[in-house]
């Protein structure tokens, strides 16, 4: 198993969005944990998973979500 840390910024505006994107990112297959956080990036999202699952959960099925503009992924070793 492979963990990995996606920063993501996002286009959120209210509260009621940032649910929205918490509660879409927590149905992602492979997602262990989902944290809003202040600074330059507005959420983390953890991951565990086989490596060869990491580049299709990050592209396939956490960056089409509404209101994730881009994203920044740490592999842990």
């Amino acid at each position: 198993m492979s963990r990995a840390f996606v920063l993501l910024n996002s286009d959120l505006s209210d509260l009621d969005s940032a649910r929205d994107l918490l509660s879409a990112l927590k149905k992602v297959d492979g997602v262990v944990g989902v944290y809003l956080v202040y600074g330059n990036y507005d959420a983390i999202v953890e991951l565990e998973t086989e490596p060869a699952r990491l580049n299709e959960i990050i592209l396939s099925r956490i960056r089409p979500l509404e209101h994730v503009t881009s994203s920044l992924t740490l592999i842990a070793a």
